[in-house]
């Protein structure tokens, strides 16, 4: 006959594998929320550090290629469409432009340009290369025309416009000059819904279009520092030089000031590109760097005010 089981061998009980699944259960729970917990903090740390490292980029890339504005170009106001620095209040997220010539490529010509789409004939083509823009410049009539350059003759010392950009004024020989510029233009704009500062390299050439420089950028913010003695009804504030003397700070100057601009004060904003644990009231961690009430970010570019000395003696 088969063996019979004994009540001693019976197994579990319903009450101890009801006690059993509750126990897994709330382990079970106990690491879920441990692991959530955790990944929450995970991702936002990283979006934290993601803002910290935008607001770094965005701020060093602006001051580093500020300093250059105006490098090799004529003095500030000579020529009124290579102005070193220029931009736009509008009111959270200003527009930055800001011209140079670091390859100082100059030249004046040495024969009369009648338009047509032919070469420019130079005295010297040293720092003009393919596809860099340039611009032509007449000071008799005080006009001048941008270009992109197609193609550079060093044998026949000549420059030729792209066909997308004809030269199509007049430019005497002996008066006349052309040079490179390469103009950086900064503003904000939104993606998805996410703020981002965009760079868009010379806009005045067709084609262009602003591209992403950092993320999560939703403040960019502009004064301008004048070489002029501050005066309270048309100061915003006033910057105090080493020597002791008050110079005039504005949000939006003149077309007569720009010429002025000596410093340009920076205050930029950068929030995560997410919501995380412990941000502000709408959940985005943010971040700043430089405050226009206690210590902005300063930047004075090398060549405002006095420009190329080179060119003095130019006509």
């Amino acid at each position: 006959m088969g063996s019979r089981r004994t009540d001693g061998q019976s197994g579990a009980t319903l009450l101890e594998v009801l006690i059993g699944v509750l126990l897994a259960s709330a382990v079970a729970l106990a690491v879920g929320g441990g692991l959530v917990f955790v990944t929450r903090t995970w991702y936002g740390n990283q979006a934290r550090l993601e803002a910290q490292q935008n607001l770094r980029i965005a701020v060093e890339r602006v001051v580093r290629e500020l300093r250059l504005a105006g490098a090799c170009l004529p003095r500030a106001g000579e020529i009124p469409a290579l102005l070193p620095v220029q931009g736009t209040d509008a009111g959270e997220r200003d527009v930055l432009v800001f011209r140079t010539n670091q390859s100082c490529a100059a030249s004046a010509l040495r024969a009369t340009y009648g338009g047509g789409g032919g070469p420019i004939q130079l005295e010297r083509v040293e720092g003009f290369a393919v596809g860099m823009q340039a611009y032509i410049w007449n000071p008799r009539t005080r006009s001048g025309e941008f270009f992109r350059v197609a193609a550079v003759d060093v044998v026949g010392q000549s420059v030729t416009p792209g066909a997308d950009t004809p030269v199509a004024g007049r430019y005497p020989a002996s008066e006349s000059s052309v040079m490179g510029v390469e103009v950086q233009r900064y503003e904000v704009g939104e993606r998805r819904g996410v703020p981002e500062l965009r760079l868009h390299l010379n806009p005045d050439l067709p084609g262009g279009v602003p591209e992403p420089l950092a993320r999560g950028i939703e403040r960019f913010n502009l004064r301008y520092v004048l070489q002029r003695p501050y005066a309270a009804v048309e100061c915003v504030a006033g910057y105090t030089l080493g020597g002791g003397e008050t110079l005039c700070v504005k949000d939006q100057p003149s077309e007569l000031e720009w010429p002025l601009v000596r410093l340009v004060q920076l205050e930029v904003w950068a929030r995560s590109t997410r919501p995380v644990p412990g941000g502000g009231g709408d959940g985005f961690y943010r971040i700043q760097q430089g405050d226009f009430s206690r210590t902005p970010v300063v930047v004075r570019p090398r060549n405002l005010l006095h420009g190329d000395p080179r060119w003095e003696e130019r006509p």
